[in-house]
Formats: structure tokens, C-alpha cells, sequence
């Protein structure tokens, strides 16, 4: 993940931060990369089916999956929502709240 932090049109900088995937039993696991190693847990995340009743089309179905992360006064709310054709991904949205 990368790009740029704007705090005002005078004042920005260059993020950059480094994730690592685990699919662990019914989850997907979110590590920080630190200097090359995997570091923290981020997210854990368990998908499901996005709502009661919803049936698949022939362009596929949507699964959904939320987690929370607090980080020292700052919680980061995410969800993740994927799009599946079979066992591919056709679309990926990942939205964060961060309240703090």
C-alpha cells in the first residue's frame, strides 16, 4: 500500500506500508510487514455470504467480512467486500473508518 498523506494543500508526505496474508482455518489474517518481517496481527477477517437470502448470478456473488483494529487511540473499522466468480475475484472493495 502506498501513496500520499495530504494534511493541507502545503503539507503532504509519502506513505508506504507493507501487509502480509494468512489464510488461517475460516480466516484471513492481516500481518504488518516491518523491515522485511512479518510483524502484528492488523485484521482478522471471516467472509460470509453479504446477506441473508442472496443468491448467486451468473457474474458471481458478494462476500463480506469486518474487523477492528486499535491502534494506541485510533480504531480503524474495516470491511472488506469481494466480489467471487467461482473461486476467482472479480472485485475487491476495502473501506476503513478511523475514529480517534
Amino acid at each position: 500500500e502506498d501513496g500520499v498523506y495530504e494534511f493541507s494543500p502545503s503539507q503532504h508526505f509519502d506513505i508506504f506500508r507493507e501487509y502480509e496474508y494468512e489464510a488461517r482455518g475460516d480466516a484471513l489474517e492481516i500481518y504488518f510487514v516491518e523491515g522485511g518481517k512479518r510483524e502484528h496481527l492488523f485484521l482478522s477477517l471471516k467472509f460470509s455470504p453479504e446477506s441473508e437470502g442472496a443468491s448467486s448470478t451468473d457474474d458471481g456473488y458478494w462476500v463480506k467480512a469486518t474487523s477492528d483494529h486499535l491502534c494506541i487511540k485510533d480504531l480503524y473499522s474495516a470491511t472488506f467486500r469481494v466480489k467471487l466468480n467461482g473461486l476467482s475475484a472479480s472485485k475487491v472493495v476495502i473501506e476503513y473508518r478511523v475514529r480517534g
